[in-house]
């Protein structure tokens, strides 16, 4: 089977897509042959057997070219839905050849998500991404939740398969003693996508409380939207300086450090497809809070490796909760871990390839 991934990634590191593609990409071509195409000069560490072309911007005479040396295609995948460079190679070459295609939305077409620039949105569900979204054989949602606010929108045919993780080595999978009881972020400090907003006022009705339990909550991240002085006056307006701190984004070797010594994961985010910050917490097994924007409550409920809101009263219910379950803390570690495992990439990727094979055997089937 020839499978050929179209996106438009940089290699940010606090961009989920950039973090989960090549991942994917990797995992599957060690079962099936596997090209991508980007439309951003960025080159990644990918597989030998990928075949990879980086393209800055759309051009129709490199498309042909490249499409021409790669001949048959058994199925395209394309990752995102406002992207104009892929609604162009859909429109003049996907759909001209007729080969089947999938959508991985990425959790863009979240409620939440369908409400940012809302009337852009609008009017590109209404030039293009209607028909973008229909004429796929399948959407790949990566939760539940992602599906259940978008299959009535656009698509009855839709599969759910998650991002997947590496287990962490042996070593890193432990406790450490300290003074505090430690909350951590980290993604982007992006307040309305993240719902950092939605954290700081359940801190603020708390805080008392968190006090009272030496409890301290760092947020790591990013400032790509000019939202950290943002995060920083709301904190000081909250009186809640003592409590949560801003930090620099932290990556590898650094971030290893800090999951291995923190106590609980928090993320409320409005809208995701599927956070990639909470699958990794959870493969150091890390007890998670989460809000049901993230896509992850009925998997974490379902799990018992952490607690669940909706809005600020939820959350800070939630974090008194976990708290208060510290006694029961090596539980919710051994759940955690337990249910990265359903996560890790080998696994992901023989669920993927298989509904993909489904989709191309239908059209198969059908031409017959």
């Amino acid at each position: 089977m020839k499978i050929l991934h179209i996106c438009n990634i940089s290699n940010r590191k606090d961009s989920g897509m950039s973090v989960v593609i090549p991942q994917h990409l990797n995992v599957q071509s060690r079962i099936e042959q596997v090209i991508c195409i980007n439309f951003c000069s960025t080159h990644f560490k990918l597989c030998d057997n990928v075949k990879y072309y980086a393209l800055d911007g759309f051009s129709r005479n490199k498309i042909k070219y490249i499409l021409k040396n790669i001949g048959k295609i058994d199925l395209v995948i394309f990752h995102g839905m406002y992207l104009p460079n892929l609604w162009k190679i859909w429109r003049y070459f996907v759909m001209k050849k007729n080969i089947p295609y999938v959508v991985v939305p990425h959790g863009s077409s979240t409620n939440f998500a369908q409400r940012k620039s809302k009337l852009k949105k609008r009017l590109a569900n209404i030039v293009c991404v209607n028909s973008y979204m229909k004429n796929s054989q399948a959407i790949h949602f990566l939760s539940y939740q992602e599906m259940k606010e978008t299959k009535k929108r656009w698509k009855e045919r839709y599969f759910i398969v998650g991002n997947g993780i590496y287990p962490a080595e042996k070593n890193e999978y432990q406790s450490c003693k300290k003074s505090s009881i430690d909350l951590v972020y980290i993604g982007r400090l992006d307040i309305y996508h993240k719902g950092l907003d939605i954290l700081l006022e359940a801190c603020k009705e708390i805080d008392d409380y968190l006090r009272k339990y030496t409890v301290k909550i760092y947020l790591y991240g990013s400032d790509v939207c000019g939202d950290k002085e943002k995060l920083i006056d709301m904190i000081r307006k909250f009186e809640i300086s003592d409590i949560v701190k801003v930090c620099d984004p932290i990556y590898e070797e650094e971030k290893r450090k800090i999951l291995n010594s923190t106590d609980y994961f928090i993320q409320t985010s409005r809208f995701e497809g599927m956070p990639m910050g909470i699958l990794e917490a959870l493969s150091y097994g890390i007890p998670v809070i989460v809000s049901e924007g993230t896509g992850m409550a009925e998997l974490v409920l379902n799990n018992e490796c952490g607690w669940v809101g909706n809005n600020s009263v939820d959350i800070s219910k939630a974090i008194i909760k976990a708290i208060d379950s510290k006694k029961d803390q090596k539980k919710y570690e051994e759940n955690a871990f337990k249910c990265a495992k359903l996560f890790f990439w080998d696994s992901i990727a023989k669920e993927t390839i298989n509904n993909y094979k489904k989709i191309i055997n239908e059209q198969v089937d059908v031409s017959e």
